[in-house]
């Protein structure tokens, strides 16, 4: 439901795909409307930290410009904390800012689950693994 039927297609604009500086580009539909961003990694300390922001003029619906923020703290051997982070802004024009004002909130905390639960499994399983 929160993704509305988008459709999206994933370009590597940088000769690195993971890392400081990474760059990547987002494009296709959503509910028949033009989504095209791109967004950088502006910091990154594996496996604690990672911050990436959009870059350019993004086409977003929901929120304009936006920063993200992944950081896993190790509590003792069998514990982590993990903190997900998003600040963004709404779109400018009339009738988006109305858009976002009504589902940018919503919309955040869905992708804010969906981070933590993808997280937590790659962890899990990280710990499996070296188990």
């Amino acid at each position: 439901m929160a993704m509305m039927g988008s459709r999206l297609r994933l370009e590597i604009l940088s000769d690195q795909a993971t890392g400081l500086g990474a760059t990547y580009r987002y494009w296709g539909t959503m509910m028949g409307l033009t989504i095209d961003f791109s967004e950088s990694v502006t910091k990154y300390v594996p496996p604690r930290e990672k911050v990436w922001h959009t870059i350019g003029e993004p086409r977003l619906v929901i929120i304009a410009f936006y920063e993200m923020r992944v950081a896993v703290e190790s509590r003792s051997p069998s514990s982590s904390r993990l903190t997900i982070s998003i600040a963004y802004e709404l779109p400018r024009s009339g009738f988006w800012r109305i858009v976002g004002l009504v589902l940018a909130g919503s919309y955040s905390r869905w992708c804010l689950r969906g981070m933590c639960q993808d997280t937590r499994r790659v962890l899990e399983a990280s710990s499996t693994v070296r188990a």
